[in-house]
């Protein structure tokens, strides 16, 4: 590809085993072929892209979750849009089992210090990454980054109450990667900054 002059481009590459184990039908495949297609415009891509650079501007505050979610979310449109083989998709009708989806919650809850990706919540609830989305928010009202983020914010919550840590090692101990980006989450989330909420207890 090149070009002259001023543009404005949104340049997306995938790799393609990360295309190809997106959902279960295509989990199997080495990658994924998809149909050549040029010189058009497609607003559910722009859409992605624009908050995936929405959340690195905003400093990713649920760690790589969202990201590798809205990853998924564009890979999975692809392959329905774009593939040349077809592919069926599943009917869920209830969400997700309940023996799996408390042991993806308990996974969240016990690693929320980590930066949780989202191919361990898929391999914990034993599914592609696509369908583990789908349906944990089919079954918690939550996608799994907003619910990652809820577990650190409780947690953060829990720890300025008992004021045993400062508000720096509140933020290191629920994942943060410094007091400030700590802060500022904080405060869009709860709605208060960390040292009111502790002083308010």
């Amino acid at each position: 590809m090149s070009w002259s002059g001023p543009s404005s481009l949104i340049v997306l590459a995938i790799e393609p085993d990360f295309l190809a184990g997106v959902v279960d039908e295509t989990a199997h495949l080495l990658n994924v072929e998809l149909r050549p297609t040029w010189t058009f415009e497609d607003q559910h891509i722009i859409g992605v892209m624009r908050a995936l650079h929405a959340d690195l501007e905003d400093g990713s505050p649920a760690g790589p979750l969202y990201g590798q979610s809205l990853g998924v979310a564009v890979s999975h449109y692809l392959i329905r849009r774009y593939a040349v083989r077809n592919t069926r998709e599943p009917n869920f009708r209830n969400g997700m089992p309940a023996a799996r989806l408390n042991r993806v919650m308990d996974f969240i809850r016990q690693n929320c210090a980590k930066e949780t990706r989202l191919w361990e919540l898929a391999q914990v609830a034993g599914m592609s990454p696509h369908y583990f989305c789908e349906l944990f928010k089919k079954s918690t009202g939550f996608s799994p980054y907003q619910y990652s983020l809820q577990c650190r914010m409780d947690r953060a919550k829990d720890f300025l109450k008992s004021r045993q840590l400062t508000v720096g090692q509140v933020a290191e101990a629920t994942g943060f990667a410094d007091q400030s980006h700590f802060g500022k989450v904080f405060r869009r989330f709860v709605g208060v900054t960390a040292l009111e909420f502790r002083a308010g207890r």
